[in-house]
């Protein structure tokens, strides 16, 4: 017993946690890539659609839509929207994504597609 509380002081002794606190910047619509400042995080909300899926009834034609956002570069599809048709009519069906979502610095971010804008709370980073 005594073997182990020694040890746990002395990991304690020898393990530095540094905790960190954040601090409120501004908001942010982003559109065009930007890049995730030093010393600041991101926090994105959600987005705002440019299209949305439609059905038409006459044509018969069902259309349903990927929202991406572009991570350092890479589309990451965050939302999917479709219609689903059957013999009684026609529903909607939406998914956009798990928010919120939190990225580093050094992290950039663009709208993709199907993508208006992304909505951004940035954060101050205080060691």
């Amino acid at each position: 017993m005594k073997s182990c509380l020694l040890f746990a002081v002395l990991l304690g002794i020898f393990v530095k946690t540094e905790a960190q606190t954040l601090q409120f910047s501004q908001v942010k619509l982003v559109t065009t890539v930007e890049t995730v400042p030093a010393n600041k995080v991101w926090k994105i909300e959600g987005f705002f659609p440019t299209t949305f899926s439609r059905y038409s009834g006459s044509s018969g034609v069902t259309e349903g839509h990927i929202y991406n956002l572009v991570i350092n570069g890479n589309n990451r599809p965050v939302g999917v929207s479709s219609f689903l048709t059957g013999y009684w009519g026609t529903s909607y069906s939406g998914n956009m994504g798990n928010f919120p979502l939190w990225i580093p610095a050094g992290t950039t971010l663009a709208a993709g597609s199907n993508v208006g804008e992304i909505s951004v709370i940035e954060f101050n980073v205080i060691p």
